[in-house]
């Protein structure tokens, strides 16, 4: 990053910090860790003892990405892993671009499609939501969201019950919600056994209850592109893999039946065909994308740094920004994480050379820069393509 863009983000940093932030429940027992605008190294084994040390430090020294321990510990300011005291954890999930999209979210690099790749880890995000509070019971007090303040969201659950678990049993968690190592016969035939005792599966929980609910969303989607064009919808099925022409002919068979159909709703599953595929697309709509298995340390780390809600994204200038719950799914990130709001005319906007082509929508407006053009934007569109290194202070 050139020089003059490096003072200007750091100053501009500073003055977002000049205003004291609200700070992580048990701060005094976290580790602290920060990456800056001009140094290149990481520093971490940083420990506060008050709020005002914390906003001190934030303004004076203006990191581009400032992180804490999901961990709380006897001496969070130990050098040495081994001698910081270890008393628990809180349980994070991150929910990213990269991990869940692949290369579709390596599309959203120079900002094309980044509102529908921030949309698309919402929905992520929402069925682990659903998850903690329907199968494990977590209260909504107990879990924050937040928004990571780049490509996706992070999960902080702090109950008493989870910070005591480790590294095995949080791998466990991982595996139940992405549905890795399900015994899929195993539990069809345990559902099938709670229809044949007349026991209503719709009242079960668990992936007993997913799969009742995901069988009836997907029977009553096929009968609905059935009666609009029949052909079509038996291509479309032809087309999931393992079907063939022979199964599909028997779901649509099936779908058309409506005193089958009825049974099926009433939890009466000896009516479907034993077609495995089926009950594979359902689990991949459910489950939870976290991500390769090698992707999912954040989960599994009990020692894990996570970015500081309320500090800034030194990538994109956004604000790493808590969700109430109950809020979640009207907020919008590049709406309601923006820290940098000037609009044009309030005064002059921020002069930038493009080094490369690239958009973005902020606020409702469209910017973008292109590769050797100079251009005026207000501050926050300007602030975003410049710490993306999309551009450059002119």
């Amino acid at each position: 990053m050139e020089e003059r863009t490096r003072r200007f983000l750091r100053w501009k940093f500073a003055s977002y910090y000049n205003t004291a932030i609200e700070l992580p429940a048990d701060f005094w027992m976290r580790e602290f860790g920060f990456i800056f605008f001009d140094r290149s190294a990481f520093i971490r084994h940083l420990a506060f003892s008050s709020a005002a040390q914390i906003h001190d430090f934030l303004r004076k020294n203006a990191p581009a990405h400032a992180f804490y321990s999901s961990a709380i510990y006897e001496r969070p300011a130990a050098k040495e892993m081994s001698k910081k005291g270890w008393l628990g954890a809180d349980l994070i999930f991150d929910l990213d671009a990269d991990h869940i999209l692949g290369e579709e979210g390596q599309e959203t690099e120079r900002g094309r499609n980044y509102e529908n790749m921030l949309r698309r880890v919402k929905q992520e995000t929402k069925k682990l939501l659903d998850f903690l509070i329907s199968d494990f019971g977590i209260e909504y007090s107990d879990i924050e969201v937040v928004f990571s303040g780049s490509r996706g969201y992070h999960i902080h659950v702090s109950c008493d019950s989870v910070r005591s678990l480790g590294s095995r049993e949080r791998r466990e968690i991982v595996d139940y919600l992405s549905a890795r190592g399900l015994d899929l016969r195993g539990l069809l035939r345990s559902v099938e056994r709670m229809c044949a005792a007349e026991s209503n599966v719709t009242e079960s929980g668990g992936w007993s209850k997913r799969l009742f609910r995901g069988l009836l969303n997907f029977l009553l989607t096929v009968k609905e592109k059935v009666e609009e064009d029949e052909d079509a919808a038996l291509n479309e099925l032809m087309r999931i893999k393992g079907i063939g022409e022979k199964g599909a002919r028997k779901i649509v068979a099936l779908v058309k039946d409506e005193a089958k159909m009825e049974k099926i709703a009433s939890g009466s599953l000896n009516q479907i065909p034993r077609i495995m595929p089926i009950w594979k697309v359902i689990i991949a709509n459910f489950a939870v994308e976290l991500g390769a298995k090698e992707d999912e340390p954040v989960t599994v780390d009990i020692h894990r740094l996570i970015r500081m809600p309320f500090s800034l994204h030194g990538k994109t200038g956004f604000i790493v920004k808590p969700v109430p719950l109950d809020d979640f799914d009207d907020f919008e990130p590049l709406e309601d994480a923006v820290a940098f709001s000037q609009e044009r005319g309030e005064r002059d906007g921020v002069r930038v050379k493009g080094l490369r082509n690239a958009s973005v929508r902020i606020k409702g407006q469209e910017y973008s820069v292109s590769a050797g053009e100079i251009v005026e934007l207000p501050e926050h569109a300007a602030i975003y393509f410049l710490c993306r290194g999309f551009a450059e202070i002119f």
